[in-house]
């Protein structure tokens, strides 16, 4: 299936590790340890397992693998694109993803759009996930974070130069303030091309944050979330 298999979280230490497996375990999670092959192909050296409520695998693993490849710039500046910076889960199982990762992974919620749409972090990052009401499960966008808007502008100017299908106009959203464009991949979902989001401290109080974009970020199609459903 043409769909999402693993979702991969890093834990920062091995008794944080054992840690979140206990709080797993209580909640009636069934979590396994992953296999000495899988740990080497994610640079881990400790992996466990487990599945959500939606179907998908979820793994938390203690050390990661950089691995570092870049578009070449014609000025030569860096650093292009600097990682992952989050992704959009939706599911008509939307309170027992909340469940799973507000009250037993302890992610923190920062912000939502009433109802439906909620936005979590595990660290200073705005969000990492976030979870939205649909009636089929899917994953609605990945989004790479990028060092400058001039990074973004030259990804747009690459995928207008090469077909590729633009599914959201330039844009910044209200609520992480991120200057990004989607283009829609081969397997259907978008991929979100952004820079600029904040990150958050711990006085930060969760709000409804009404009207989704300052600016741009217009749909080549519905939006599946202008009014997410109760």
């Amino acid at each position: 299936h043409d769909r999402p298999r693993h979702v991969g979280w890093i834990v920062d230490t091995p008794a944080e590790l054992d840690r979140l497996t206990g709080r797993l375990t209580d909640a009636g999670h069934t979590v396994e340890d992953g296999t000495p092959q899988e740990a080497r192909l994610r640079g881990a050296t400790r992996l466990r397992r487990f599945t959500d409520p939606v179907g998908y695998r979820v793994e938390l693993a203690v050390g990661e693998t950089k691995a570092r490849s870049a578009v070449a710039r014609p000025d030569g500046t860096q650093p292009g694109a600097t990682g992952l910076g989050h992704f959009v889960l939706a599911s008509p199982r939307l309170e027992e993803l909340r469940e799973l990762y507000e009250n037993v992974l302890e992610f923190r919620l920062t912000d939502y759009r009433a109802p439906g749409l909620y936005f979590l972090r595990c660290n200073p990052t705005h969000h990492s996930i976030a979870l939205a009401h649909a009636d089929t499960a899917s994953l609605h966008h990945l989004e790479f974070e990028h060092g400058s808007i001039d990074d973004v502008g030259r990804s747009y100017d690459r995928a207008k130069a090469n077909g590729a299908p633009i599914s959201i106009s330039l844009g910044r959203h209200m609520n992480d303030k991120a200057l990004s464009f989607y283009v829609r991949n081969p397997s259907g979902f978008h991929l979100e091309i952004g820079c600029g989001g904040i990150e958050v401290g711990e006085d930060w109080v969760p709000h409804d944050f009404g009207v989704s974009d300052v600016w741009g970020h217009h749909h080549a199609e519905a939006n599946p979330f202008a009014s997410p459903a109760s």
